[in-house]
């Protein structure tokens, strides 16, 4: 059976109190000796790498079909909004078919853009009459 504080044993009581006051500095010193050392753990593999960009364009050449699939999605606004700031403008069969809405919902795109966007409507040179963005 090994005594817990064999380290006092064969002291005086000076050398005790001098052990003592210096407190659980020495009892770790001495647990730190007695601990079994262990391997240093095994260093990680060595991989080459890669930008982001280079990643990127590798998992669109893999998977083509989620290329756009964390992208902004255009809603049927945006492809309106965009077919009325055309210098030529849209007429109402152009924004259903954009929408995919039939004509008579397509007459109502107004509501769809906002109320507070301004759409000017012109005729054309062939008799249709389409809107485009009032600046």
């Amino acid at each position: 059976m090994t005594f817990p504080n064999s380290c006092l044993f064969a002291k005086t009581a000076a050398e005790c109190r001098a052990v003592g006051a210096r407190g659980g500095r020495a009892r770790a010193r001495n647990l730190r000796l007695c601990r079994p050392t262990t391997p240093p753990p095994p260093a990680p593999p060595e991989y080459e790498q890669e930008a982001t960009h280079e990643a990127s364009l590798l998992l669109d050449e893999q998977f083509p079909h989620l290329r756009d699939a964390f992208g902004p999605r255009r809603t049927k606004r945006a492809a309106i909004i965009e077919l009325l700031r055309r210098d030529e403008g849209a007429t109402v069969d152009e924004i259903a078919v954009v929408a995919g809405w039939d004509r008579r919902a397509a007459q109502s795109f107004r509501t769809a853009i906002g109320a507070r966007r301004a759409v000017a409507s012109y005729p054309r040179a062939d008799g249709t009459c389409a809107f485009r963005l009032a600046s």
